[in-house]
């Protein structure tokens, strides 16, 4: 009788009902976690892969360290702004060249890369963008050198003065900015997603900021990723993401010694696997996601924004700093551990200036030549134990972040307006 009674209930019509005014704890973590996943995504943007695609490798580092994927997308930035600015300066010897001046021209509707000047009729044809720089940057442009070994041409190659090989490279790269964005495989749907998820958190943050209602640390830590992967996003909005195959143009003049690219820093050779330094089983050689050109500018650029990138994620970590935690001990493990991530960079700064001033007052070639090696030896342990401390501090604040949902003030269940936005949960 009583089970008829409740099924009868069950059933029974009623008005508009509203749904509760408070948010769970996995909406909480699954919120922050989807921003994160997104955003570790949406960043990557890897050059041309071997037959050993190492994708898991690169998301796991930009997971651990975003800082230096963002560092990284600053000198690739500068690598191809580098060679853009040359095709520039050499802009009115390569007007003698045939794709130049088919480039002044637009070709017929029926025609998408042929840019001869027999077939094109009007004018204003893109010519060699910046995004063209960065596809060849990336490994896109394979040919083979007179030995029988395909390489891939690199963008200071075709950039050079060497107007034989430019003129020939230009006249058989068939590839408009459009071409190139049509190889790319961004995936503009996840992209809307991460962008959306990525407002409605910073709106829920600054709603209950304004009502005075308490943030979780997890939410701080995905915070800390959104703003660095965004902006790495931004700096990487010329370069194609996810190309697959490289596009392969058959050149008779190609420099026979190409310096090679170098890894010269204990960072990048502790954080890149043996498979960077090794040649692919591929049938040319790609250019590696971790590569950068000879110069002590470009080391210098990488360092600084290295540094700034870190300084400052470490900061937004700051933010928790008076959030209540399960124990008191955990809320000074996070204080510590916030305080490491702004101060271990400065740290690094001061011990290589410290370095660089012992080695200016080194006396004598051969007092010069043992403090150089004295001073390398220190910089390397000094950063192996560096990167081992800050990766440590990033395991433990993400730690004590989950684990203090086991006791969480009462207000960070409380709903805002922000939280009926529709969001993956």
């Amino acid at each position: 009788m009583d089970r008829t009674n409740l099924s009868r209930s069950d059933h029974d019509h009623v008005p508009w009902q509203s749904g509760p005014q408070t948010r769970g704890t996995l909406n909480i973590i699954w919120s922050c976690l989807a921003v994160i996943i997104m955003s570790t995504y949406t960043v990557l943007h890897l050059n041309v892969p071997s037959v050993t695609r190492r994708k898991l490798k690169w998301m796991i580092l930009a997971f651990l360290f975003p800082e230096f994927i963002f560092a990284y997308a600053v000198i690739e930035l500068k690598m191809a702004l580098d060679d853009y600015i040359k095709m520039g300066k050499h802009e009115k010897e390569y007007f003698s060249m045939g794709w130049f001046d088919a480039a002044a021209l637009e070709p017929p509707p029926e025609t998408t890369n042929n840019y001869h000047p027999a077939s094109c009729t009007t004018t204003k044809l893109p010519v060699w963008s910046l995004t063209h720089c960065y596809y060849v940057n990336m490994g896109g442009i394979v040919t083979k050198r007179h030995d029988g070994e395909n390489v891939c041409v690199q963008g200071y190659e075709i950039a050079s003065p060497r107007l034989q090989f430019t003129q020939e490279a230009m006249s058989k790269i068939e590839l408009s900015k459009g071409d190139i964005q049509d190889r790319s495989k961004a995936d503009v749907f996840v992209r809307i997603l991460w962008i959306w998820q990525l407002g409605r958190l910073l709106i829920e943050l600054c709603v209950r900021a304004a009502k005075a209602l308490p943030i979780t640390q997890l939410e701080i830590i995905a915070t800390s990723f959104a703003v660095l992967t965004f902006t790495t996003v931004l700096i990487q909005t010329h370069k194609p993401q996810n190309i697959c195959q490289p596009y392969r143009v058959e050149l008779s003049n190609v420099p026979e010694n190409t310096p090679e690219l170098k890894v010269d820093s204990l960072t990048w050779r502790f954080i890149a696997s043996p498979a960077s330094f090794r040649r692919s089983f591929n049938s040319y050689h790609r250019i590696t996601n971790d590569n950068f050109r000879p110069g002590e500018s470009m080391e210098h650029l990488f360092s600084i924004m290295l540094i700034t990138s870190t300084t400052l994620f470490g900061a937004i970590h700051i933010a928790a700093w008076a959030f209540q935690f399960p124990t008191l001990v955990e809320a000074w493990i996070w204080r510590s551990c916030s305080l490491a991530g702004i101060c271990i960079p400065l740290f690094v700064v001061l011990v290589t200036y410290l370095l660089h001033l012992r080695m200016v007052n080194a006396k004598g070639h051969v007092k010069a030549c043992q403090t150089a090696r004295e001073n390398a030896i220190v910089h390397r342990v000094f950063q192996f134990g560096s990167i081992v401390v800050y990766f440590s501090t990033r395991l433990l604040m993400i730690t004590i972040a989950f684990a203090s949902f086991r006791s969480a003030p009462r207000g960070i269940y409380q709903e805002t307006w922000a939280g009926f936005l529709p969001a993956i949960q």
